[in-house]
């Protein structure tokens, strides 16, 4: 069950940035609105690219996680009996397509904010 939450959470935030896109145009807003739109795509792009690709973390002190908020492989460390420690890998199934997720998440969520400023905004009746 908790597979589908990724393809869930990938489509409700794709409808989102169209359905701002949208509203943006319905309701005859200026360049600058658009400008502002994808330049704030085009941002959560790279941010996405960069959390999904480059960044990793300690999720426990013997847990490393690649790629935040979709992680695309894991390393754990691990001890032995002669006391000595090892990082074991575990990667996800399709560690590309996991990370490239990040990316589409990133960039439809970085344009929440404006989808909500724009809703409480007034346009210029055309």
């Amino acid at each position: 069950m908790a597979i589908l939450l990724i393809p869930l959470a990938i489509v409700a935030l794709g409808w989102a940035a169209f359905a701002a896109h949208g509203s943006l145009q319905r309701r005859g807003a200026s360049r600058g609105w658009f400008a502002a739109f994808f330049a704030l795509m085009a941002a959560g792009a790279c941010t996405g690219v960069y959390f999904g690709f480059f960044f990793d973390y300690l999720a426990a002190p013997t847990v490393r996680v690649y790629s935040f908020p979709v992680p695309a492989a894991f390393h754990i460390l691990e001890s032995y009996d002669d006391s000595t420690q090892r990082w074991v890998d575990f990667i996800t199934p399709a560690p590309i397509l996991f990370a490239g997720s990040n990316v589409i998440i990133f960039s439809c969520a970085m344009v929440l904010p404006l989808w909500l400023v724009s809703a409480f905004w007034r346009f210029p009746s055309a």
